[in-house]
């Protein structure tokens, strides 16, 4: 695990969205040609790097002379604030730039009309989501042509050469990346600390983790202090239902995580409907994981069941039908997520797991 000394930083406690728009506004001016040489000639080189990473990804040749660097924040367009807009010569590059929120009423496909005020066409201008945070769902940024820069992305750049002279010569820069590079390493350490001591970084990184390997995604996940983070697996379509298994992260309650099993129903307009839906399907699962070998860890969970069922925007009912259970036990004798006698995560048996009640559901097609 990184060791960082522990020294005052900026973005300890900047840490809105706003400071982030402010701290990239501040290393792109730096790409202006007047900086290019004299004493902000490395910061002026880390922009050109920034920059050309941006180009890069949204499949556009980077110029190779530059007239013109011009940062504006906060663009107002029908109504909205684009995070950031750049000119470089004649290119536009328009940033949306989030820390750990995502994108929300239609913003982006708002912002991706900014041609229209500009003046320009489509291909000169590249539209950029920055996301230093963990993004749920990507359909909503792809559907509205921006192209994703991650945090490791970011964090790319500052261990190039330019990278490592502008983080030398420049606080700001150094700040910045050692702020990121401390939220990196807490997201990857869930493989090397006590899984009784993650908290919700390590629980993302868990999650990421499962989705990288298991084709699934992130889940909604539920609001306020009392809310979850939740990889999806994939679906599995069985009759006019979907079946799919959904491991929860909580801050809330011991253990952790939970690997469930759900199934979305059409929506039932009678509490009657639904427990006769939920008695369906749970009686189903139950007969398919019966065939498993992880028959002895999947148990009944509490059913839930909704008291307004005159919702006009409810298309369906999610159904929590079976769950694992590892019992009074689990901090030295888990199941899901598996860990070795240290209790570190053994990722290995961890995805078998996981491979295994996807068979279950898999069965239910009969």
């Amino acid at each position: 695990m990184l060791q960082l000394l522990h020294v005052p930083n900026l973005f300890d406690y900047a840490t809105s969205e706003l400071s982030q728009d402010a701290a990239l506004c501040y290393f792109l001016s730096y790409g202006a040609p007047q900086y290019e040489g004299g004493p902000h000639a490395s910061e002026h080189q880390f922009a050109r790097v920034l920059l050309r990473k941006m180009f890069e990804i949204c499949g556009k040749v980077f110029p190779t002379q530059i007239e013109k660097v011009d940062v504006r924040k906060q663009y107002r367009i029908s109504g909205k604030y684009l995070d950031i807009l750049v000119q470089v010569n004649d290119i536009y590059v328009a940033i949306e730039d989030k820390r750990q929120a995502q994108d929300h009423s239609d913003q982006l496909s708002i912002y991706s009309e900014i041609h229209k005020p500009l003046g320009v066409s489509t291909e000169d201008v590249l539209l950029m989501y920055m996301q230093t945070g963990n993004q749920a769902n990507l359909k909503n940024i792809e559907s509205a042509n921006f192209k994703l820069m991650s945090r490791s992305m970011l964090l790319s750049l500052f261990e190039t050469e330019a990278g490592r002279l502008a983080c030398s010569n420049s606080k700001i820069h150094r700040d910045f990346h050692l702020h990121f590079l401390k939220l990196e390493d807490q997201y990857r350490n869930f493989g090397v600390i006590d899984i009784t001591k993650w908290e919700t970084p390590s629980q993302i990184g868990f999650l990421e983790a499962l989705i990288a390997r298991n084709k699934g995604e992130w889940a909604p996940a539920g609001g306020g202090g009392g809310g979850f983070r939740a990889y999806r697996g994939p679906v599995v379509q069985v009759d006019n239902a979907c079946a799919y298994l959904q491991v929860e992260a909580s801050n809330n309650e011991e253990p952790q995580i939970h690997l469930r099993f759900k199934v979305d129903v059409p929506r039932v307009s009678s509490k009657e409907e639904y427990i006769a839906a939920w008695d369906q399907w749970h009686k189903r699962m139950m007969d398919a994981a019966a065939k498993s070998p992880l028959r002895s860890y999947i148990a009944k969970p509490h059913r839930a069941t909704p008291t307004n069922f005159n919702r006009q925007n409810l298309n369906s009912h999610s159904l929590l039908v079976a769950k694992i259970d590892d019992g009074q036990n689990w901090k030295t004798s888990r199941i899901f997520p598996s860990v070795d006698s240290n209790s570190l995560l053994a990722l290995d048996p961890t995805l078998a797991t996981l491979k295994d009640c996807q068979t279950i559901l898999e069965s239910l097609r009969g």
